[in-house]
């Protein structure tokens, strides 16, 4: 739904999220990659070109061409591998704008971003496949 309002489409929280819900077929962990992508490539005018294990460089050149980045990334938490889903839309010169990283809007220096959103995992989980993944999302 935020690449939704990033994109300009009229999208309402209340209203709009439990269908979402539905159609990515979420559960309490979030929704499976093969979900996740397939609404995705759903998405009407917009060019997606995807990109494996990402670099803070490539987000940045994305977001200088006023394009959104998805990221699917992994992360250690408790000593396991945790995965999530979540959307970059602006940039300064240290820090980028963040999506529900961790639940919350907001930015996230560059710095701590590649230390530790963008570590690379071969392969976390059979479902999920390599991370850091991106989409480079492009207005049509």
């Amino acid at each position: 739904m935020n690449l939704l309002k990033w994109l300009g489409q009229p999208v309402n929280y209340d209203k709009d999220y439990p269908e979402m819900f539905a159609k990515c077929k979420c559960n309490k962990e979030g929704t499976q990659l093969r979900n996740f992508v397939k609404v995705l490539y759903e998405i009407e005018d917009i060019k997606i070109t995807p990109r494996t294990v990402p670099n803070i460089w490539v987000i940045d050149e994305a977001l200088s061409q006023n394009r959104a980045v998805i990221l699917k990334t992994a992360y250690k938490e408790n000593y396991e591998l945790e995965g999530h889903f979540f959307l970059i839309t602006e940039k300064t010169e240290k820090s980028f704008f963040c999506v529900n990283l961790a639940s919350k809007h907001g930015w996230a220096s560059k710095a701590s971003f590649q230390t530790h959103w963008l570590q690379h995992y071969s392969y976390y989980c059979h479902e999920c496949g390599i991370a850091p993944y991106a989409w480079i999302i492009r207005k049509i």
